[in-house]
């Protein structure tokens, strides 16, 4: 064989080693394997488990087990990027995608009161709080608000006494109460005297307008508003002093719901349920 035909052949050889290999690279392309995020973004609680929202398969479809790289500390609260990939029989890698992992707290605190909910005592005796607990799932140490109308026993009449927990990410507890009713010392009757004024409402349930009937009234300095569960005063009905005995309010701009009215005519304390519809 002379060398042209030598060299020929070798070419033709050549050409075939590469066409081998442009063939196999093609086939290594399309049998890369691959991977998709079901969500770009994922909220876990503290000391969760992380569980991948993700998928990636083979070129005959079968699923892969993913891979992860970054660190993800969920014992405290914040961002973490991870990224993400899977490799097939081959070794042959997906490509790499990036989940953004927020370690956040949002369970609220539960709140437990201990002792009644139902406390009644005498002008001037002393109240003694009987305790309560709050367990958060995170903060060790949740605060307990305590609010109302209760503020001592120096007053007779009957008040509330609110409860609520919040943690430092701002979840909070529902709120648990205490109605504390004191007696007036003279009359054993929660904030009445012995010429006792009596409050009607009317209608009640209501819906735009309220209307109370003072009865064994005279002239005299007058407070009267409607407070929420929380004792947070929502509208001032009657300041002053008024001879006359029917007063009608609109109440129309009030939510619906359960309020209490509340105050004084004179000395004596009144307190009397209200619901809105």
């Amino acid at each position: 064989m002379n060398s042209a035909k030598k060299m020929k052949l070798r070419i033709f050889r050549y050409i075939i080693i590469l066409f081998s290999l442009l063939i196999s690279a093609q086939i290594s392309y399309a049998a890369k394997p691959s991977i998709r995020l079901l969500k770009d973004t994922l909220s876990v609680e503290p000391y969760d488990s992380l569980i991948i929202p993700a998928k990636a398969y083979n070129s005959n479809g079968d699923s892969l087990a993913i891979h992860r790289i970054g660190m993800l500390d969920s014992a405290h609260l914040g961002t973490y990027p991870i990224k993400i990939y899977a490799l097939d029989a081959n070794k042959i890698s997906t490509d790499t995608l990036i989940l953004v992992v927020m370690v956040q707290d949002k369970i609220a605190p539960t709140l437990q009161i201990f002792g009644a909910t139902n406390i009644t005592l005498k002008q001037g005796q002393t109240y003694v709080e009987q305790g309560y607990l709050a367990i958060d799932n995170f903060d060790s140490m949740p605060y307990v608000k305590i609010g109302g109308s209760f503020v001592n026993t120096y007053k007779a009449g009957i008040f509330i006494r609110s409860y609520q927990a919040e943690d430092f990410s701002g979840n909070k507890s529902p709120v648990l109460y205490r109605k504390i009713t004191v007696l007036d010392t003279t009359s054993g009757i929660a904030g009445m005297n012995n010429t006792p004024v009596q409050v009607h409402t009317y209608p009640n349930p209501c819906s735009n307008y309220l209307q109370l009937d003072i009865s064994n009234f005279q002239s005299e300095e007058i407070h009267i508003y409607l407070y929420n569960a929380l004792g947070a005063i929502c509208k001032d009905l009657v300041k002053g002093r008024y001879d006359k005995t029917v007063f009608t309010f609109d109440v129309s701009n009030l939510a619906k719901g359960i309020y209490y009215l509340g105050g004084n005519i004179g000395q004596q304390v009144i307190y009397s349920k209200v619901i809105i519809q």
